[in-house]
């Protein structure tokens, strides 16, 4: 889950540095650290949760297209 934290806050800190750069710079270093306390097992898991997010979703749009 911290890559999913570290992906939260670097989208957030882009958001807030279109406003200010300084605001942006609370979250990017959040989302450095969550990053940075992730391990390869996190990452294979949250690989392996996304990928079965973006299979889902291509059966969900091939289902109400063909509908």
């Amino acid at each position: 889950m911290w890559l999913l934290g570290a992906i939260v806050c670097m989208v957030l800190a882009l958001k807030l540095m279109s406003v200010s750069f300084v605001l942006g710079l609370i979250p990017a270093a959040a989302g450095y650290w969550c990053f940075s306390q992730s391990t390869r097992a996190s990452l294979e898991s949250f690989m392996a949760f996304m990928f079965a997010l973006v299979v889902l979703g291509l059966v969900l749009n091939v289902i109400v297209s063909n509908w």
